[in-house]
């Protein structure tokens, strides 16, 4: 890696940092890795259109790198130990802040039990969605959702009367329309 950098004496410092991606030809970087390489180029103020631009990769990616990069250290431990992918841990970053550790360490743990080795998308989501029923005062099925639905047009509807909410009630007669049908 250092006779990389000693043939580009003329190159600027981002330029040697970009070098560590796009000179490699040994193993590839892992997205931890890639994240610090990143980190000192948006210290050299790039943008990250202009690391994807350079380092030939999407701007999305560019920022789920630096999500992971600026996850929490228990996430990122997490991640090179091989518990959790980095696809996950950047979505649990996103979806949970600060408690993706916990949520992910859950996730790890519920893998295990169950014979697996790494958390997937399946061990987070079924924890998401087990909170979100305890926390949930109550849940409908759809055929009540539905039925309260045709409750509440049907008081929106009859219950604004005068030409002062006509306006009103064709802009939401066309949003039924257009989200239900015509059959509601």
């Amino acid at each position: 890696q250092s006779r990389a950098l000693e043939r580009l004496p003329n190159a600027s410092e981002a330029d040697r940092t970009l070098s560590l991606i796009t000179r490699n030809s040994g193993k590839q970087l892992t997205m931890l890795e890639r994240g610090e390489v990143f980190s000192r180029l948006r210290a050299l103020g790039w943008k990250d259109t202009e690391i994807a631009k350079h380092a030939k990769i999407t701007a999305a990616a560019v920022s789920h790198t630096m999500t992971l990069h600026a996850a929490p250290e228990d996430v990122k431990s997490m991640v090179r130990e091989g518990t959790v992918a980095p696809t996950l841990a950047v979505q649990a970053v996103r979806d949970h802040g600060e408690a993706a550790a916990e949520v992910l360490k859950e996730a790890v743990k519920d893998a295990q039990a169950a014979g697996g080795i790494k958390a997937t998308k399946k061990n987070v989501t079924a924890k998401k969605t087990k909170e979100a029923r305890e926390r949930a005062p109550f849940s409908f099925t759809s055929a009540e959702g539905k039925a309260m639905f045709h409750a509440l047009v049907f008081l929106y509807l009859n219950h604004l009367p005068g030409n002062e909410h006509r306006k009103q009630r064709q802009v939401w007669r066309d949003v039924f329309e257009k989200h239900i049908g015509t059959d509601w």
